[in-house]
């Protein structure tokens, strides 16, 4: 997952939101990229994943849903267009845009000036020797020979840095160049074949790589050696190494847009083609007002099963026993939310939303929590949704609120921290929990859904349906004799289960 997220890392755009990497672990997006990933480049699953960590102000899928309708019906396309995208389908592609975005890039104007008269001045020498026949001409041209193939092996030490990612640009463009010169792909940008022109003389000079890489590998060893001996008589490399240099510097938002168009197109047949294999889907509807979901799924879970329900002016607790899919549920509601926003998709019969925003605190990444307790953990993740979920339309999506605290303390601060998220009445909130006792501390604000169990003929099942009623059985219990548990440790904690308030959840 490394080479697909550099765009995303690199890529700093203006968006409503973006996902971190706490999100992304709760809501298991490099799992869900794995599975809606069918684009066929590298530049698409960059593109692809890098739009996955995105909200964006404005939907960028949805204006092309022509396009993805007519991409469905037109079977040549759907041939020919994968074919093409397989081309830049390297791992050196992953390379392109770090090459686009590099800060540092190793040219200045003096050196190529001074690389002009180092390039002249060995004919000079060798034109003034077959004239004058001095000695010392000579001598001076073979040292000059010399100095040439230190720069141009240095040149060459530089060069194999941008060895894999040069000849993938190179390719990018011969790539753009192919799509735009197919009218239905073309739509997607009608102005990229401006910006293709502009690139022509970089293309021509990233062609030299490309060339050095057939020679290298197919030529006679001889040829390559007589070839050799002639660019660093000329500084054949160093000169295109630097010109090359300074095109990047000076195409920079040419070779962003064709990356972007490369990308886009990648990623428009990926989600036809993702479309095609669930077992349905919806065009999301954006609305400011509740959110209401008919038969919402998860795409990761096989055989799920679908909810419908409607979230307005309330949030919600979310009850139940564990593996009853209360909180596959709360991350049901949260991809669907994403997806919307991203590829103009959602895993349901119908979704109408608003614009939001998505924040999570569902489960901890060891790997995020450098060093310090879970709990503290826990309390900074709170803090940093308390702080960015204020004002606007948030979607806050969290799982059992400071379980590595005791129960009394637990409970005190959640309901504090669900008091104060649900003063911003445009927060829709859904709290995975055991805690019972927040039902009447939170009864204004949150409406409390259930997800059960049955056990029938000592067997356990789980329908994950909500429902809107308790159970009353004490089937947390239940489970211990199901289990074999001692009778008198069953009848121990009925009778304690007798005395308690709360129902056994």
């Amino acid at each position: 997952m490394d080479n697909t997220r550099k765009y995303f890392d690199l890529n700093k755009e203006d968006a409503r939101q973006r996902i971190d990497d706490e999100s992304c672990y709760d809501l298991n997006l490099d799992e869900l990229f794995t599975f809606i990933n069918h684009t066929h480049s590298s530049i698409g699953k960059q593109y692809l994943y890098n739009l996955l960590r995105h909200i964006p102000q404005t939907n960028r899928i949805q204006p092309y849903e022509s396009w993805l309708d007519r991409y469905r019906t037109d079977e040549s396309l759907r041939k020919k267009l994968p074919l093409l995208l397989k081309k830049l389908d390297h791992r050196d592609a992953y390379d392109v845009y770090s090459l686009i975005e590099q800060d540092y890039i190793p040219y200045s104007k003096n050196k190529v000036y001074l690389l002009r008269v180092l390039q002249l001045l060995p004919t000079l020498l060798l034109g003034s020797y077959f004239i004058f026949r001095s000695p010392v001409i000579l001598l001076l041209a073979i040292a000059l020979f010399f100095v040439n193939a230190i720069i141009h092996y240095r040149a060459k030490t530089i060069s194999f840095v941008y060895s894999g990612s040069m000849p993938q640009m190179y390719n990018m463009i011969v790539l753009a160049e192919k799509l735009a010169a197919m009218p239905a792909v073309k739509e997607v940008n009608p102005e990229i074949e401006k910006e293709i022109k502009r690139v022509n003389p970089l293309r021509r000079k990233l062609s030299v790589f490309k060339l050095d890489v057939k020679l290298e590998s197919d030529m006679a060893i001889i040829v390559w050696t007589l070839r050799e001996l002639v660019k660093i008589f000329f500084l054949q490399d160093p000169l295109t190494l630097n010109k090359s240099f300074a095109l990047l510097r000076q195409e920079k938002e040419s070779l962003q847009a064709i990356f972007s168009f490369v990308g886009l197109v990648d990623t428009l047949q990926s989600i036809a083609t993702l479309r095609e294999v669930m077992p349905y889907y919806c065009l999301p509807q954006f609305e400011e007002g509740p959110l209401l979901a008919e038969k919402l799924y998860h795409p990761l879970i096989p055989d799920c099963v679908s909810n419908s329900f409607t979230a307005d002016h309330h949030s919600f607790l979310v009850l139940g026993s564990n593996m009853s899919g209360k909180t596959s549920f709360v991350r049901t509601v949260g991809v669907n939310v994403l997806l919307a926003q991203t590829i103009h998709t959602a895993f349901a019969h119908s979704l109408q939303l608003a614009p939001q925003k998505v924040y999570t605190s569902i489960s901890m990444d060891d790997s995020l929590l450098e060093g310090k307790s879970y709990y503290l953990s826990e309390v900074l993740r709170m803090k940093y949704i308390l702080t960015e979920t204020s004002s606007g339309n948030n979607l806050i999506l969290l799982d059992e609120l400071f379980k590595g605290t005791n129960t009394i303390e637990r409970i005190a601060g959640a309901k504090a921290i669900l008091d104060y998220l649900a003063s911003n009445p445009k927060n829709l909130i859904l709290v995975a929990t055991h805690d019972v006792e927040l039902i009447e501390l939170l009864r204004e604000r949150f409406i409390p859904i259930y997800f059960t169990e049955n056990i029938e003929e000592g067997k356990l099942s789980f329908n994950y349906k909500i429902n809107y009623e308790r159970s009353v059985q004490k089937n947390a219990i239940r489970i211990l004799e199901l289990y074999g548990f001692p009778s008198e440790v069953v009848e121990n904690a009925l009778a304690t289960a007798g005395h308690d308030t709360r129902q056994g959840e």
